[in-house]
């Protein structure tokens, strides 16, 4: 088993999540699940565009049998609703994990998988407890 990991990150708060990346693939890999994570494992040059981005991370969730999605702030990111997305229309299964502070948004409606999460603790409590075998296609 396979997961590609989405979430929201900016220049604000990249060390923050690179440390909670490493945290969610050290839980996944406790599990037996493998996880590509564009913060940890994308090499970017400097002129990388938009697309070649993007194109790196469809290309990686083809190889990958689910999206975990990791929603702790509530703005928006492009890159992340575009996963969900394309994942939805590959028909690959997409895991929410949203934050309990989180207001105003749907994307938990657009999956049968959502976890409810309040700290860094809790979240990784319940992904070793979250059965990803049980998994099915998106509809």
């Amino acid at each position: 088993m396979r997961c590609f990991l989405s979430y929201k990150t900016s220049e604000n708060n990249l060390s923050t999540m690179k440390e909670l990346m490493s945290s969610i693939r050290e839980t996944l890999s406790s599990l037996g699940i493998d996880s590509y994570s564009i913060l940890l494992d994308y090499v970017a040059n400097d002129n990388d565009s938009g697309r070649e981005f993007m194109d790196c991370a469809f290309s990686e969730i083809d190889k990958s049998d689910c999206l975990l999605v990791i929603q702790n702030d509530k703005e928006r990111s492009e890159g992340m609703l575009m996963e969900v997305g394309y994942c939805i229309a590959k028909k690959i299964p997409v895991v929410i994990a949203k934050q309990d502070q989180v207001t105003d948004t749907y994307l938990p409606e657009m999956t049968e998988y959502a976890i409810s999460w309040s700290t860094r603790d809790d979240l990784l409590k319940k992904l070793k407890t979250f059965n990803f075998n049980n998994l099915k296609s998106c509809l």
